[in-house]
């Protein structure tokens, strides 16, 4: 984080040359401000609420990823998404009376409506990328870690699928926050030293997907200094999962 406050405050790269590098930035700051948060939650014993954020965080890292790789759909389909959302709040809020008519209410065209609804859904519960699933959208960016593509998909697959099931109510979420004694049964409602290395490792990954691509983009000197700090905090992490397990393997190899 201090590596990243150096090179953002004050800006250390160039200036966007397009919107599309506006919102591959935007994605960065949220990135910042997400991996901020979940870094504290896990450093005040809350874990699992810093895995809810980084499954967030996740998908803002892979969405600033596609973005770029497709800059002019990315830019297109966000404006029609912010079109959409705000039709979508006018609606919901008339409905409540929130609005009461007159000339700041957006209105469309059952036209317009149409291609906004065949885009985003009824409800603007799809990806705005165009993607059916975070699934689709991970697959679409996986060769740009071509040195070794299976680790985005394995993180896919296991950190931010479990994350995922902390954040939905469920058997995993709610097995997780209790524990049967004897002749009682017990809950967590403060904090404690449960899932605080998972949660520091996602987030650790994830942002430095994020800030690596936002160095590329907008050519912030020192990658190489980024690069270190992922090598040591990999083999941090590699070093405490080992003497855990009592296994003497070499780490994974990493991009």
């Amino acid at each position: 984080m201090e590596f990243a406050d150096a090179h953002l405050v004050p800006w250390s790269g160039r200036a966007p040359e397009g919107d599309y590098e506006l919102l591959i930035a935007a994605e960065a700051a949220r990135g910042t401000k997400s991996y901020r948060a979940a870094v504290r939650l896990a450093a005040s014993g809350y874990g699992e609420q810093a895995a809810m954020v980084n499954r967030s965080a996740f998908e803002g890292m892979a969405v600033a990823h596609w973005i770029s790789t497709a800059p002019e759909d990315a830019v297109m389909r966000y404006r029609k998404h912010t079109r959409h959302n705000s039709l979508l709040w006018a609606k919901a809020l008339t409905k409540i009376e929130w609005f009461d008519g007159g000339d700041d209410v957006p209105e469309a065209s059952a036209d317009e409506w149409q291609e906004l609804t065949a885009l985003f859904g009824t409800y603007g519960t799809r990806l705005w990328t165009g993607h059916d699933n975070l699934l689709m959208l991970v697959e679409a960016i996986e060769d740009l870690w071509a040195a070794n593509p299976k680790e985005l998909r394995d993180f896919y697959t296991v950190a931010h699928r479990d994350a995922n099931l902390l954040l939905h109510s469920g058997s995993s979420a709610l097995n997780r926050i209790g524990r049967r004694l004897e002749d009682s049964v017990s809950f967590d409602i403060g904090p404690s030293n449960q899932y605080i290395a998972p949660a520091l490792l996602s987030a650790f990954w994830v942002y430095v997907q994020t800030f690596s691509l936002l160095m590329d983009t907008f050519e912030i000197p020192d990658r190489e200094g980024l690069n270190k700090i992922f090598t040591r905090g990999a083999e941090i992490f590699y070093e405490g999962s080992r003497t855990r397990r009592g296994d003497d393997s070499p780490p994974a190899p990493t991009d």
